[in-house]
Parts: C-alpha cells; sequence; structure tokens
C-alpha cells in the first residue's frame, strides 16, 4: 500500500511542475500587453490626479479664484488630450491603455456641461436686476464654452471608435442635441443682429447727443453678435463632421458677418464718445489734480536730494583718497 501510494505520488508531481508553466504564461501575456511608456503612464496620471484636484476645489471656489480655478483644468485636460492624441498616432496602438482612458475624457467633458449648465441657470436668475447686458454677454461666454466642449465631445467619441468601441448611439444623441442647439443659436443670432442693429440706429440718430449706456449697449450687443456666431459656427462644423446639410444655418452665418466686423458708431457718436472721454479726464485733473500735483513735487524733491546726497558722497571719498595718498607720499 505504501508502494502505490509512494508511485502515484512521484507520478503527481511532475504534472504539478507542467501544469504550473502553463498557467503563469496568461498572466506574463497580460502585464506585456501594453506598449506605453512607464514614463507616459505616470506623466499622464499625475496630470489626471491635478484634474481631478482642481474639478474638486471647482466645487467651492469663487470670485477669482473659480476663473483661475477653471484656466488649470482647461489647461491641464488640454495637456492630457494631446498625450493622448500622440498614443493614438503610435504603431501598434494600445487600445487597452487608451480605452479607459479615453472613456474618463468622455465622462469629464459630461460633468463640464453639468457644470456649465448649473452656471447659466444662476446668471438666468440675475437677469432683471439692470445689468442685463453684463449677464447676458456672461451666458454667452458660457455657451460659447459649451460649444468647445461639444468639440471635444464628438473628438473622443472618434477617439474611442479608433481604439474599437462602438459609439454610434452616443454619436446619435450628440447629434441630437447639435440640431437643437444649432437651431436655437440660429434664433439668438438673428435676434441679437436686429437689436444691434436697433441699438446702431438710436445711437447714430442720438448724433453728438448720444449718451455712454446707449454706445456701451451698442458694444455689448456687437460682442454679443460675435460670441454667439462663434458658437453657431462650431455646431456647423460639428454637423457638417456628421454628414448633415447646413446650407440654411451657413447662410443664417454669412449675413451677420457684416454686422460684427463693421465699424457700428458713426462719426457724430465716435466724436461725442470722444469727448465724454475728456470731460471725465477733465473732471479727473480738477478733483485730483492738486494731490497728483504734491506727489510729482515730493518725488521730484526726492531724486535732487538723493542726486546731491550722491555728489556729497563722491566729494567725500575723492577727498579722503587723496589725504591717504598725501599721507602715504610723506612717509
Amino acid at each position: 500500500m505504501h508502494r502505490y501510494l509512494a508511485l502515484v505520488f512521484a507520478l503527481f508531481i511532475p504534472l504539478l511542475s507542467l501544469s504550473s508553466p502553463a498557467q503563469a504564461e496568461p498572466v506574463a501575456a497580460t502585464e506585456s500587453t501594453s506598449t506605453t511608456p512607464v514614463a507616459v503612464k505616470a506623466e499622464l496620471a499625475m496630470l489626471q490626479q491635478a484634474i481631478d484636484t482642481d474639478i474638486h476645489k471647482l466645487k467651492h471656489a469663487k470670485g477669482e479664484l473659480k476663473t483661475i480655478v477653471e484656466y488649470r483644468i482647461q489647461n491641464k485636460t488640454l495637456q492630457l488630450r494631446n498625450k493622448i492624441k500622440d498614443l493614438l498616432e503610435a504603431t501598434p496602438i494600445d487600445s487597452a491603455f487608451l480605452q479607459p482612458l479615453i472613456q474618463g475624457q468622455l465622462n469629464y467633458i459630461q460633468q463640464i456641461d453639468t457644470y456649465i449648465d448649473d452656471n447659466i441657470d444662476k446668471l438666468e436668475q440675475q437677469l432683471g436686476s439692470g445689468t442685463d447686458d453684463v449677464i447676458l454677454l456672461d451666458i454667452s461666454k458660457r455657451e460659447l464654452d459649451k460649444d468647445t466642449y461639444y468639440k471635444q465631445q464628438l473628438e473622443t467619441l472618434n477617439w474611442l471608435e479608433q481604439v474599437g468601441q462602438d459609439v454610434s448611439e452616443a454619436q446619435k444623441s450628440l447629434l441630437q442635441i447639435l440640431i437643437a442647439r444649432a437651431d436655437m443659436l440660429e434664433s439668438l443670432v438673428t435676434y441679437t443682429q436686429q437689436q444691434l442693429q436697433a441699438a446702431v440706429d438710436t445711437a447714430t440718430n442720438a448724433g453728438k447727443d448720444v449718451t455712454s449706456a446707449q454706445t456701451s449697449h451698442v458694444m455689448m450687443l456687437k460682442e454679443r453678435l460675435a460670441q454667439n456666431s462663434q458658437s453657431l459656427n462650431i455646431d456647423i462644423n460639428l454637423l457638417d463632421a456628421l454628414g448633415q446639410d447646413t446650407a440654411a444655418l451657413k447662410k443664417t452665418l454669412f449675413s451677420v458677418s457684416g454686422d460684427i466686423t463693421q465699424d457700428v458708431l458713426s462719426f457724430d457718436v465716435a466724436s461725442s464718445l470722444v469727448e465724454q472721454w475728456l470731460n471725465t479726464a477733465q473732471d479727473q485733473a480738477i478733483n485730483h489734480g492738486p494731490t497728483v500735483v504734491f506727489k510729482l513735487f515730493v518725488f521730484c524733491l526726492i531724486l535732487i536730494i538723493a542726486g546731491l546726497a550722491g555728489k556729497l558722497a563722491k566729494q567725500i571719498v575723492k577727498n579722503t583718497v587723496s589725504n591717504s595718498k598725501l599721507n602715504l607720499s610723506k612717509l
């Protein structure tokens, strides 16, 4: 009996030794499938960590700090996306590594889109407070940010398709968003153009009596029209990339391009505006002139005293050196 067990054991040991390498081979193969250098992976991980940290800060940031954090996120994201582009151009493409990284970018864009929508909602709630021109301009800037991220979203979907992921449903969803958005922007551009033309007519008819509020309103409308047109232009390019007919949208965009580039102020309006600036400068000079003159006098006096002190010090050093030479010659 003991001999039989010993024989079975002896035959079982070689089988174990043969099966172990076979089980280890798939693990080794999995570890060696990634062709992305370790240094590049580490750099990407650092960029992603910095973005995640700033996104967390953004939830509580206010004022100028909020703008700085947003800039950092945009800058780091651009660096990350450029590195993804470089990896997609490599041969062979490291699809296993890139797929979750690109999917993370798509999730990030969707989070930012929600964040911008929340900002726009808060701005819209402030309308009617007497500063609508400024608020509407801020809304236009945010809408332009949204279109910039829609551009990145389509690019990201194309990346996912490049690494073998089916994105047909996501592209259809984005297409519906862009069609509805382009329709909204076309109406907004046309409306803003009409408002700009009316504001220009009012300012022109006022001539030299035009107010600073009227000229400011004209310039705000012109800037809003430029931003809305830029948003529409981005959407048109995206719809073109998705195979849509955009002829009517391009016609609208072309019709407003002249109002954006032409000089909207007549000579009388411009001269009146310059006159207002000169009057403001004159008032500043009258009200604060004595203070400015006194400060200039004190500044000049300090320069004169410093110059005299420098000359005096130079003369003292010169006399000291001369006396030293005289004493040495006597010795």
